[in-house]
């Protein structure tokens, strides 16, 4: 079933399979490069509290963690909640782990930054709930706290249109396998869909469906401030320049007024 027939498709989207080939299968420069990117470009010391929304299994989380950071997360996910806990308490680090909904869940104590990383913001077509997730973060920050809110560069997108890519994969079990992931543009109501498929060497399919908003940077910037934040900037990933339509991903950040 396409995410258009299924609004709450990320239900069921994000389970182990996922974790494992779409989450872990990110190498880990990649999540290296935006762990430096957010603790440089925000200014993260050792204490700082920051709000992981939609955390997933603690990608980010962990190693800002690891920086010294504490780490409040939250997300829908309970098998992920669970893998993050597992990980923060094997390693001895700093992170409370929350299974909930981001548009409902309000950190329980105010925090020094607020993320909402790799598109999470998006999943959703309608234009009703994404300002709850956004008001959340809002709530959750101390006066004068950070928000950043990253996902695609549409600009990008639009400019260099990247029909599908084709990857080798580890599943959950261990089993190596073909991922395709191909991508379609629907512009009728603005967003990215995605169809994932991963085949075993047994040749069984998996496929699945996923999208995303196409906000353009000052509609995601503009999103941000009726949340209620002041300060916005529109940023350029992984160069941390204001936005063009080169970079790859678009940062928000916004400033919780003192």
């Amino acid at each position: 079933m396409s995410p258009a027939n299924d609004p709450a498709w990320w239900t069921t989207f994000f389970d182990e399979r996922y974790a494992r080939v779409g989450l872990h299968g990110i190498p880990d420069d990649a999540t290296g490069e935006a762990v430096t990117f957010i603790t440089d470009r925000f200014d993260l010391r050792p204490h700082d509290l920051v709000f992981d929304q939609c955390c997933g299994v603690g990608r980010l989380a962990l190693p800002l963690a690891a920086r010294g950071c504490r780490v409040i997360g939250v997300d829908l996910a309970g098998a992920y909640i669970d893998r993050a806990r597992a990980d923060a308490d094997a390693r001895g680090l700093r992170c409370t782990f929350h299974q909930a909904d981001a548009h409902d869940f309000v950190a329980p104590e105010p925090c020094d930054l607020a993320l909402n990383w790799f598109s999470s913001v998006g999943y959703d077509a309608g234009d009703e709930r994404i300002p709850l997730m956004l008001r959340r973060a809002f709530e959750s920050l101390r006066p004068g706290g950070r928000l950043a809110v990253e996902t695609v560069n549409v600009a990008r997108v639009l400019a260099e249109p990247r029909r599908w890519h084709v990857e080798t994969v580890t599943d959950e079990r261990g089993r190596a396998g073909t991922l395709i992931v191909e991508h379609t543009l629907h512009f009728d109501r603005g967003m990215i869909g995605m169809r994932w498929t991963f085949i075993a060497e047994d040749g069984v399919r998996d496929e699945r469906y996923a999208e995303t908003r196409m906000w353009l940077p000052h509609e995601l910037g503009r999103l941000v401030a009726r949340a209620g934040f002041s300060d916005i900037e529109l940023i350029g990933r992984p160069d941390g320049e204001p936005i063009t339509a080169s970079g790859r991903r678009l940062v928000v950040s916004g400033r919780r007024p003192s």
